[in-house]
């Protein structure tokens, strides 16, 4: 394979992960800050604003066979809401830690995942891929 052929498919393999780049870890950033600003503030929009931040995500998860339950991830954030216009401030933190413990769990995992992708040799970095320069003498 060239050089020129390994940066094309280099290329192509990084532009086919963009609904993780876009949709993935900021969603779920932006889910977190939504929702406690929401709930300490009483605000149930901001709860709306994080369920639907957080629905791209969930989508791009439920598509994988273990990860069905993420279907129902935005409707913790409006259970929230729902108790946030009850005047429940503090019950409105139980669906949203659930929601953090689900999303700790698989940060963790991912990161798990890539660390024993890494310690096996399955990821190969950019200095073993690129090729060696011509040897001379000898």
């Amino acid at each position: 394979m060239t050089l020129q052929a390994a940066q094309e498919t280099s290329t192509v393999e990084s532009l086919l992960q963009w609904p993780a780049i876009v949709f993935g870890w900021p969603g779920v950033l932006l889910f977190v800050v939504l929702s406690v600003v929401g709930i300490v503030h009483s605000r149930p929009g901001f709860l709306l604003a994080a369920a639907i931040a957080l629905t791209p995500f969930s989508l791009y998860l439920s598509a994988h066979p273990y990860t069905f339950w993420a279907i129902l991830l935005p409707l913790l954030p409006l259970l929230s809401a729902f108790g946030v216009t009850r005047g429940h401030k503090k019950i409105s933190w139980v669906p949203l830690s659930l929601a953090g413990s689900l999303l700790i769990w698989l940060a963790i995992e991912v990161i798990q995942s890539n660390r024993d992708a890494h310690s096996r040799g399955a990821v190969e970095s950019v200095t073993r891929a690129s090729p060696s320069p011509p040897q001379y003498g000898d």
